[in-house]
């Protein structure tokens, strides 16, 4: 009202007396309301933030598809990183029914999601043959490849949860047969097979695979002596690299494999758990292989094992995360004393401390006694060295007390002086989720 005012009392000497008294009702704009509703007519402005910062943003939503869905029903800028999110897993089932649909809506003109298919999942495998049948099955297959040419960027597939000695040989090898040209990433969790020799088989089908994750992968039969003889042939896919989580019961038919390749195959990530001095010898052996390229280790800390020497990272020239698991801490036991002992003597002989840049301590703390106590033995300068963490995270049991837990966070940015800022707590369940 104001300005309104100002304005004609600026202007009205200059401008004919007729434009103000032809005696027609002039409104003015006179309350905060009506501003509002006139801005509130205008087209909502999308953020200005750049592609990258809102790619960046969106991608700690990987995993929170009603998130994503909402990011991109919020913004037309964040529509496409969230279709990145939503689609780049897509779940076969060996169903015909299934994949006629499936192909159905892929040859639609409304179709969005081909674009974003990057890896295609597997799921439970024996159970479409005890379902639908065998005909069912061989029809699901061989419409397999007409779907593929519709994922022009689909190039990795994870197998999951599947007991392949249920399942027919000849079905499995024609399944495997339409993702040979695959280029990205061969996931192999939770997978049951006869003989170790079915997995290499498995593995050689790829030629052109650039990683092998293998996680609780087992065989029911060690290798027999004419396994053996096929499993000295070269590796065609020798340049993957392998990131092996959990070996299973009968690892050592996998490292002796590995290890027979020439050129030597990298392995990126390994687990080690060792409960007797046999187990721990092969493992330290493979460690010593493979340690050159690991950079990423996990450690898991069995309670009983009277073994002075445990694991030995001094060849680690390249870790970049290290992680413990089963770290249990009660003051004043000879297995707190054994175990923090081990802790610090793995992490002082990590020789790149420049390189390091996640640390995870799976901690079991006694609730019944003070926090400064269980960690008393901890080698806190050995910790500090570490100048280029970027990440300690304490994950603890969901059990305990908010304020115990405060408690343990309180200690450690205690000791840990300036790497205090890089501090989180998470919680079993939690970090379980997520883990690969």
């Amino acid at each position: 009202m104001r300005l309104w005012q100002r304005y004609r009392t600026h202007f009205s000497s200059s401008m004919p007396t007729c434009l103000w008294d032809t005696g027609m009702k002039v409104s003015y704009p006179t309350s905060r309301v009506h501003h509002s509703s006139m801005a509130d007519s205008k087209p909502a402005t999308e953020p200005h933030l750049p592609p990258e910062i809102l790619d960046h943003i969106v991608d700690y939503l990987h995993s929170d598809a009603a998130s994503l869905l909402s990011c991109g029903l919020s913004s037309r800028n964040l529509l496409r990183v969230s279709r990145y999110h939503l689609f780049r897993n897509m779940i076969m089932k060996l169903s015909a029914t299934h994949l006629f649909s499936l192909l159905a809506l892929l040859r639609s003109p409304a179709n969005r999601i081909a674009p974003f298919v990057q890896t295609i999942v597997l799921f439970n495998v024996p159970a479409f043959l005890r379902t639908h049948g065998r005909s069912d099955v061989v029809r699901a297959i061989r419409i397999i490849p007409h779907i593929l040419a519709l994922l022009p960027h689909a190039s990795s597939l994870s197998l999951r949860h599947s007991d392949l000695t249920r399942f027919p040989e000849d079905l499995f090898l024609q399944l495997c047969h339409h993702f040979r040209s695959f280029q990205g990433t061969l996931h192999l969790d939770a997978v049951h097979f006869h003989r170790f020799v079915d997995l290499a088989n498995l593995v050689t089908a790829f030629k052109l695979l650039r990683h092998v994750s293998v996680n609780r992968v087992l065989w029911a039969h060690p290798s027999p002596p004419s396994d053996r003889l096929l499993l000295k042939q070269p590796l065609q896919t020798a340049s993957a690299c392998w990131q092996i989580h959990d070996a299973g019961i009968r690892y050592q038919d996998l490292f002796d494999w590995l290890k027979s390749q020439r050129p030597p195959a990298p392995v990126d990530s390994m687990y080690y758990h060792a409960e007797t001095t046999k187990v721990r010898s092969d493992l330290n052996d493979f460690l010593s292989y493979c340690a050159s390229a690991l950079r990423h280790l996990t450690v898991s800390f069995p309670v009983c094992l009277n073994q002075h020497h445990f694991v030995d990272t001094s060849n680690c020239v390249n870790l970049r995360s290290l992680r413990m698991k089963q770290v249990m801490l009660a003051p004043a036991t000879m297995v707190s004393r054994l175990l923090q002992s081990r802790i610090s003597r793995i992490i002082a002989d990590i020789p790149s401390p420049h390189l390091l840049e996640s640390l995870t301590l799976e901690l079991h703390v006694a609730a019944t006694v003070s926090v400064e106590k269980s960690l008393q033995e901890f080698d806190w300068n050995g910790l500090t060295r570490f100048r280029s963490l970027r990440r300690i995270t304490l994950v603890v049991d969901p059990g305990l007390s908010a304020e115990f837990e405060d408690a343990v966070a309180s200690v450690f940015r205690a000791k840990l002086g300036p790497l205090a800022d890089v501090l989180t707590i998470s919680l079993f369940n939690k970090v379980a989720e997520g883990y690969e």
